[in-house]
């Protein structure tokens, strides 16, 4: 043996290797849910401006914006012709920028 012994290094990969995989895996299935957190934001709040369009009641619809979504941050604008729902989808991991939302219809 020129180089000495080689006992252990395949164990020292597989313990490199494996925890480095699943964080791989962690943060694309984070970025996954992200995503569908955003998407599922935008749908709440066209359904939420037409119900306030159409006359429910503003305090109702925010108390359920606020109730129903944990990662979103959510602002009702009400003017003469248009109703206006904003959000913010924020990110899992506190560098990413929220993702901003906005949804209007008119009266």
């Amino acid at each position: 043996m020129l180089w000495g012994n080689d006992r252990g290094t395949v164990t020292a990969e597989i313990a490199i290797g494996i925890p480095a995989i699943l964080g791989v895996i962690g943060i694309g299935l984070g970025a996954l849910r992200w995503g569908m957190d955003a998407v599922a934001a935008v749908s709440v709040a066209s359904e939420s401006a037409i119900e306030i369009g159409r006359g429910a009641d503003v305090d109702d619809i925010t108390s359920r914006l606020n109730g129903g979504s944990g990662s979103a941050v959510w602002r009702i604008t009400t003017g003469r012709a248009t109703v206006c729902v904003e959000g913010a989808v924020t990110a899992p991991l506190g560098l990413l920028p929220p993702i901003p939302i906005s949804r209007c219809v008119n009266n």
